[in-house]
Formats: structure tokens, sequence, C-alpha cells
């Protein structure tokens, strides 16, 4: 499967691109990539797809009005890959409570959480190793592969009501 890359180039851009390739312009112009249409130059370039691409995905879950300690799931993937990124927040910065995510990695789970308090900050998973404190401190993107399967939940440890929402967003992708 392949499409097509279309763009326009302008006379002189031909004319330069001819010359950086040691061409005549002519020669360029018959060229089947080009191709003239109401006096502009059409670059036509066929790109092929490949079944192969590498897969990334980000995502984010809004659990509206969670309930105290029950696990809400954001990703259940079967297959290889890496986990790039995970982090949790509410839109709730009074109510003081503890936010957790639970990743399970190929069957091994790791829970992490925040400190009790009440914080509308992006509470983020710097390692994974049950114990650890997320942190408001962004951490460079992490490259945690995993062979078999990859699973995040995420809660909080007190109801929220009237619209709060407790939000858990990741990346993940190929180990490529």
């Amino acid at each position: 499967m392949s499409e097509i890359l279309e763009g326009v180039l302008s006379e002189k851009m031909l004319n330069e691109l001819a010359s950086d390739l040691g061409m005549e312009h002519e020669a360029l112009r018959k060229h089947p990539f080009f191709r003239v249409l109401r006096g502009r130059v059409i670059l036509t370039y066929p790109l092929k797809s490949y079944p192969s691409t590498p897969l990334f995905v980000q995502a984010q879950i809004n659990q509206v009005d969670p309930t105290l300690n029950e696990y809400y799931e954001a990703l259940n993937f079967v297959g290889a890959g890496a986990l790039y990124s995970c982090y949790v927040w509410t839109n709730d910065a009074v109510t003081v409570l503890t936010k957790s995510i639970k990743v399970t990695i190929d069957g091994v789970a790791f829970t992490v959480q925040s400190a009790d308090e009440a914080d509308d900050s992006h509470l983020y998973i710097t390692q994974l190793e049950t114990g650890i404190l997320l942190t408001a401190t962004p951490p460079p993107m992490h490259y945690i592969p995993f062979q078999e399967s990859l699973k995040i939940e995420f809660k909080t440890d007190t109801t929220l009501v009237g619209g709060k929402t407790l939000i858990c967003a990741y990346s993940m992708g190929d180990q490529s």
C-alpha cells in the first residue's frame, strides 16, 4: 500500500533543485515525479507504508466521581512493548486524598501512590517500585519494556462527588 505526497514547487525552487542535483532543469521537469499544472510545478512522490510501523499510544482516562479505593482500568494491553510515561491527577485541589497507580508488567504488579494531600498537580511515576511516592516533577521519558502484557489502573482513597474527576494518562508503544 502506498500513499502519494504532493507539494508545489516554484519554478525557481525547481531550477535550484536541478542545479543542486547537477541536472538540466528541463530534464528534471520531465521526471515522472514532477508535472506542471496551471503554471505550477507539482512534485508527486510515492510514500510506502510498512506493516511494522511502530505503535505509539498516548491516552487519558477520566473517572468522574470516583469511588473510594476502587481501581479504574486505564489500559489492559496484551503483547510486547514499552511504557514511556504514566501519571495521575484530579481536578479537586481542596480534598485531602491519596492517588495511586498500579502498573502490572508481565504479571508483576507495582503500586505507586502520592502523599496524603490536597493537590491538583500531575503526579508522575519516577520508577516502578512499590512504596515509591509519585512526584510532581515530570521525569524524563521512561523506557520500561514488557514482553507479555501491561495493565495500568488508578484509584483514590477518598470518594469524590459533584463532578470531581480522577485522571490517569500514559504513553506506551513498541520496544523499538
